[in-house]
């Protein structure tokens, strides 16, 4: 009877232990990344990967880095800044976490201003695009939102609805291109910018739409309750590189 029991008891462990097993690897990837940012460059920037602490380097987005760093770890990767107390002892704090999309196995991550929200404790604020040449390929274009608005993007005769930090790729009619950008004021969209480009046929596009005048100038975020979304709240930037081997 003890024997049958402690079978049992062995036999429940042993699906507990998978299970768990199997929960693990399902929220754990293994990923080579970029990182760059639009804004100012952030300093003191670490990430863990297998019980490594390793410095990251975060260009700005116009600097094209071919820096390629490893990660395997959980889907949330977190970010860290390291401090260092009166006694001399240093320690990594997490300043901010970016969710990493399981499925790809290359992924850029974009840094962005930390949300503005009372009582916010971190620092570090990046979206994760999935970077793999498979699905962003030569004569496709990513469109990325890195403002708090909802957004619509035109392109040729496509149109993309963008919540905040989210992104799309689509691939178009032409490599001649007319961008159109409208926001959501809260009771209707707004027309607020248009750009015509062209890109060529052997690369891919970015285009990155964020708030401020000047790359990397944050302007007043638009409340979409009091209708104060105007043109000049908005930017876009576009960049045209070659995909990945």
């Amino acid at each position: 009877m003890k024997s049958k029991r402690l079978s049992r008891r062995l036999l429940l462990g042993v699906v507990l232990l998978a299970s768990a097993v199997r929960l693990w690897a399902q929220d754990t990837v293994s990923i080579e990344f970029s990182a760059v940012t639009w804004g100012a460059e952030p300093s003191d920037v670490f990430y863990r990967t297998t019980g490594k602490i390793i410095p990251l380097t975060v260009p700005h987005l116009t600097a094209k880095s071919n820096q390629v760093f490893a990660y395997t770890g959980p889907a949330n990767l977190e970010l860290l800044r390291k401090s260092t107390s009166e006694t001399g002892v240093i320690t990594y704090n997490t300043a901010g976490t970016v969710r990493l999309p399981p499925a790809s196995r290359r992924v850029l991550l974009l840094f962005t201003p930390p949300p503005l929200e009372t009582g916010q404790t971190q620092t570090l604020s990046a979206i994760a695009l999935p970077d793999d040449p498979e699905n962003f390929a030569n004569g496709k274009i990513r469109l990325t939102n890195c403002t708090p608005a909802r957004l619509a993007i035109k392109c040729n005769t496509q149109v993309v609805e963008l919540p905040p930090g989210e992104s799309r790729i689509i691939t178009p009619d032409s490599n001649q291109i007319m961008l159109e950008l409208a926001a959501w004021d809260g009771a209707s969209w707004r027309m607020i910018a248009n750009n015509f480009l062209t890109f060529p046929t052997d690369s891919r596009l970015n285009a990155f739409v964020y708030l401020g005048g000047r790359l990397g100038e944050t302007a007043p975020r638009p409340d979409p309750a009091d209708r104060t979304i105007t043109a000049r709240d908005f930017s876009i930037i576009t960049l045209a590189d070659a995909a990945p081997l």
